[in-house]
């Protein structure tokens, strides 16, 4: 049988020396510090994700809001075309009654000469009748 200083020789045999026990701590703790790193770098994931994904919901209804003024300022910009265009055909309108009242009033003005021509002939005559019968 073995004695007793053998055994304790043969136990120490199968226990671990203080530097590899360390290095198992150490192992133990690391995995411990990787697996709360790992955590930390999931959360800081999903923080991030959920503010990209909020952002992208501002950033959605921002497009929503601009695209809104958009077709009202189309709307807009369509309307006042609409008018532009009404009232050029408006202002072509009133050139052409302009140009037919300016026409008239040379007609009317060349009307009103020759009459003036004609009276004055027609009082010229009368003068010479009276002047004649005078006589």
């Amino acid at each position: 049988m073995a004695s007793k200083s053998q055994l304790l020789r043969q136990a120490k045999s199968f226990e671990l020396p203080d530097h590899e026990n360390l290095g198992l701590s150490s192992y133990v703790l690391g995995r411990r510090q990787h697996q709360q790193f790992t955590e930390r770098v999931q959360k800081e994931k999903e923080e991030l994700e959920e503010e990209k994904w909020e952002e992208k919901k501002i950033l959605e209804k921002k497009i929503k809001r601009l695209e809104g003024q958009v077709d009202r300022y189309k709307k807009d910009m369509n309307d006042v075309q609409s008018k532009n265009d009404d009232l050029i055909a408006e202002n072509r309108k009133l050139d052409r009654e302009l140009r037919y009242a300016n026409d008239r009033l040379s007609e009317l003005q060349m009307e009103m000469d020759k009459m003036k021509a004609h009276v004055t002939s027609l009082e010229t005559s009368n003068r010479t009748l009276k002047t004649l019968a005078k006589k």
